[in-house]
């Protein structure tokens, strides 16, 4: 993987059914996709989101859409997703649009997978993890709906939100859809930077949350910070 410093776009999805699943969260990919381009030096300049949706044809997803718009007119030079399904629906899908990155010299970044398009391994690894991927969808999706209606029997909340050092906003293009996206906001980010320091520094989670009480930064409700606080946002940052 190329670890010059480059500007890319995330994108993160989940479908009406796998609000359910918490190891597809919205909040969990913006947080692993965020932390794998700070510590590769990347620029992550958005991140789009398609909720709700589970459209087999990426064309037909709007924020995936305006993503591959970015990464296509060279604004950035590469996309990033958690998961390799959560992008494409379909190997035939997957290997046509890696087809063009790789032909527009762009970057094509999985960061569960650890694919990395550049490369001869990478391209062999990406076309047998799209197969695989598309495999491990049909075995799973008769589970999913169970998985949803246990949930909701136990009155569990189902739906995903906002990661830390984000904020929602929408983005309406002329003629097209309106789009929700994850752009990064300053002030949670310079904490998630901080939350990193002391962390690298040797501090427990309460002595980070002791830290950054002392130093007057406060959580999103304007609370005072509490170790189990640190604890979740380092784990949705952890690799």
């Amino acid at each position: 993987m190329k670890n010059e410093s480059m500007k890319v776009s995330g994108y993160i999805r989940v479908s009406s059914s796998e609000q359910a699943r918490e190891g597809l969260s919205l909040a969990m990919q913006g947080a692993r996709i965020s932390a794998y381009c700070e510590a590769n030096g990347w620029e992550l300049i958005c991140i789009y989101v398609d909720e709700g949706v589970s459209a087999k044809n990426v064309h037909l997803r709007p924020g995936f859409k305006a993503m591959l718009d970015e990464v296509y007119s060279g604004k950035v030079r590469g996309m990033v997703v958690y998961k390799l399904d959560r992008a494409f629906r379909s190997t035939s899908d997957a290997l046509a649009t890696a087809d063009k990155l790789n032909k527009l010299s762009r970057e094509f970044i999985s960061v569960n997978e650890r694919i990395d398009t550049t490369s001869a391994a990478g391209k062999l690894f990406y076309t047998m993890m799209s197969a695989f991927a598309q495999f491990e969808r049909d075995v799973t999706s008769e589970r999913t709906l169970a998985v949803m209606h246990d949930k909701q029997g136990r009155n569990e909340k189902t739906g995903g939100h906002v990661p830390f050092g984000f904020y929602v906003k929408e983005v309406t293009r002329p003629g097209r859809d309106t789009l929700k996206v994850l752009e990064p906001e300053p002030t949670e980010q310079k904490i998630i930077a901080r939350i990193h320091e002391l962390k690298a520094s040797g501090y427990s989670f309460r002595g980070i949350a002791q830290e950054l009480n002392r130093e007057n930064y406060q959580t999103r409700t304007g609370t005072s910070w509490s170790h189990k606080t640190v604890a979740k946002i380092v784990g949705r940052l952890a690799a």
